[in-house]
């Protein structure tokens, strides 16, 4: 039981953790980068991967919070989404799910 509650709260500490990524990433971006590695470790710490929707919102290589159009660049094939960051360049790929296409 002790373990189910440690993983439901450690979930809710990390999007906590991306929310205020998210949040102070103009004013202080080496705080936004902190987050998300904080988050990262929670999510190994609890033998827990972070869900796909969270981890597409920043770049696997230098951890810097994607924002669409501000500071990554975004192409779309018929296959995947390319989010492109701008700071490092590194391409982050992501299938595109049946469901979501239009």
């Amino acid at each position: 039981m002790t373990r189910e509650k440690d993983k439901k709260i450690g979930r809710e500490r990390i999007k906590i953790l991306l929310k205020e990524a998210e949040e102070v990433w103009e004013d202080k971006p080496e705080l936004s980068k902190r987050y998300v590695r904080l988050a990262e470790k929670i999510g190994q710490k609890i033998e827990t991967p972070l869900p796909t929707p969270l981890k597409k919102k920043y770049c696997d290589n230098c951890k810097q919070i994607l924002i669409d159009g501000k500071n990554c660049k975004i192409r779309i094939s018929k296959e995947n989404i390319v989010k492109i960051c701008e700071e490092c360049g590194y391409k982050n790929t992501y299938k595109i799910e049946e469901n979501s296409r239009v």
